[in-house]
């Protein structure tokens, strides 16, 4: 088991959709006709065929520095497998890699069941790119879908996979995924930069195109709570201040004064 250098996040522009449209299929090929924009960021695009099936890729330029990417899969029969990945190897090495979510070895990755505003970024000194999937493709599809940040195989990952809980909040494949005949279709966002203002504060786009695409619809109808937020608020209070205020209330003097905070330790 070899430890991977990863990372976390938490996580959201995207409007008009003007499009370059590439497909290949990787059964014949193996290789991605990328578009050129994305070119000095990501060598190609590798999803595994599953020997009887065809892989297409389309991408579609949604504005000059974003591009949805919608990877299909074509089975004439059902496969039973332990995952299908589609792996995106980059050309520049990144010095900041963010996942959403711990990735502590090679057998674990970040189940959807995490996916909270997720996305994968890694930067260099001089560019970006981030990785967001889409997850209007995701509520439609049968599947469990992962991702996963290699920063020592410069490598980021988005795939399908059925997978089981590992200790108290890690992830790992489960042994056996079964996709149906038909066509499976996995859908993701690269968001590329060379801005430093991007550079230097990678989650601003991110956050933003996903509150626009995702949250800011929800929230106008009124999720993700309707109703007023008090009797929430008083709940909260009531727990910490009150039923478990001699755990969370921690108070001493400091330089003559009492001073204090609430803390949590999570084996309290």
């Amino acid at each position: 088991m070899q430890t991977k250098d990863k990372i976390t996040l938490g996580f959201m522009l995207s409007f008009l959709s003007v499009g370059i449209f590439t497909s290949c299929n990787l059964k014949e090929t193996n290789k991605t006709k990328l578009p050129e924009k994305l070119k000095t960021y990501v060598k190609e695009i590798q999803a595994d065929s599953l020997n009887n099936g065809k892989v297409d890729i389309v991408f579609e330029e949604i504005d000059e520095k974003t591009f949805q990417v919608n990877v299909s899969l074509s089975l004439d029969t059902e496969i039973e497998i332990q995952g299908w990945a589609i792996d995106i190897p980059l050309v520049f090495t990144g010095n900041f890699h963010w996942a959403p979510h711990l990735t502590p070895s090679d057998e674990h990755v970040i189940s959807d069941h995490a996916f909270r505003a997720p996305a994968l970024i890694s930067a260099s000194g001089n560019k970006i790119l981030t990785l967001v999937p889409d997850l209007d493709a995701r509520a439609k599809n049968d599947y469990s879908w992962y991702l996963d940040l290699d920063a020592e195989k410069n490598k980021m990952t988005m795939g399908i996979s059925n997978y089981v809980v590992d200790g108290h909040v890690l992830y790992k494949k489960a042994k056996k995924t079964l996709l149906k005949a038909g066509n499976t279709n996995v859908s993701f966002y690269l968001m590329i930069d060379e801005d430093q203002e991007a550079i230097k504060n990678p989650w601003r786009r991110p956050l933003a195109f996903m509150w626009e695409k995702y949250g800011k619809p929800l929230a106008d109808t009124g999720e993700p709570i309707k109703g007023a937020m008090e009797p929430y608020v008083e709940h909260t209070y009531n727990w910490a201040f009150d039923t478990w205020k001699d755990a969370v209330w921690q108070e001493f003097e400091l330089n003559g004064r009492k001073v204090g905070a609430p803390v949590f330790i999570v084996n309290i």
